[in-house]
């Protein structure tokens, strides 16, 4: 086996994933940590310095449920068919005119999209307008394989607006990234059009504090334990998947 060859397996399964969205003619936005890293232009990383494989953190915008959940469908097969397939977490947007309140289990934030096209930060009973410009879809090159994502300060802000914190496992990157949008010039939004993320972190805190502190205490714990309590085969994702929109 040579040295890139681990590398080459993981961007065929990320490209052949992207390609199952486009044949089900489903918009989806790749964030999280490859995103990141194809921002800052770094090398493709098939393997955490902890061993681990990288996760593929997909969100669904549309045109509708239904194509985003035979998508997801596909990909799953793909992903049984391809044992080292990464694991690949496509999490759609809720499609709705109104807002309602989700489970009590509720721990993230979600999107809600209406038949306008506009975009809501949504938590329980919080329901945040976000500006339609922090959602415009873009492209990025990853080791070669090109896919849709966000604008770059969209992807900082979404880690903190998922319940108000950071996991312990992303402040060095979180930080890593922020340097670098301030080095290279990767704002390419006015930072004000994300008055409406931090509000809506603030929201959460003010509202539900007992559920941010109960979160971030948790991923402090799955900290201290690697990660291998809710990594994506660890238990405790296999129970919140259920409440997963």
């Amino acid at each position: 086996m040579t040295e890139n060859q681990p590398n080459s397996q993981f961007l065929h399964h990320l490209k052949e994933v992207v390609e199952i969205a486009k044949s089900n003619e489903t918009q989806v936005v790749v964030v999280g940590g490859i995103a990141l890293r194809a921002t800052m232009k770094k090398d493709v990383q098939s393997v955490r310095p902890n061993g681990t494989t990288p996760d593929v953190d997909m969100i669904g915008l549309g045109p509708n449920i239904q194509n985003i959940k035979n998508t997801k469908k596909e990909i799953r097969l793909y992903c049984r068919a391809n044992p080292d397939c990464p694991s690949v977490d496509l999490e759609p947007v809720t499609f709705a005119d109104t807002h309602e309140r989700h489970s009590l289990l509720e721990g993230i934030s979600s999107l809600r999209k209406n038949s306008n096209g506009s975009y809501f930060l949504t938590f329980r009973g919080i329901d945040q307008p976000i500006d339609a410009k922090t959602m415009e879809v873009v492209t990025l090159n990853y080791g070669g394989v090109e896919f849709p994502s966000l604008p770059p300060l969209t992807l900082l802000h979404r880690y903190k607006t998922r319940v108000g914190v950071l996991k312990p496992k992303d402040v060095q990157k979180i930080n890593e990234f922020k340097e670098y949008i301030k080095s290279n010039g990767g704002a390419d939004l006015d930072s004000s059009l994300y008055l409406s993320y931090i509000e809506f972190c603030q929201r959460m805190h003010q509202e539900y504090p007992r559920v941010v502190n109960f979160v971030k205490w948790y991923w402090d714990f799955d900290y201290k334990h690697d990660g291998k309590i809710s990594g994506a085969k660890g238990p405790i994702y296999k129970l919140t998947d259920l409440f997963h929109h």
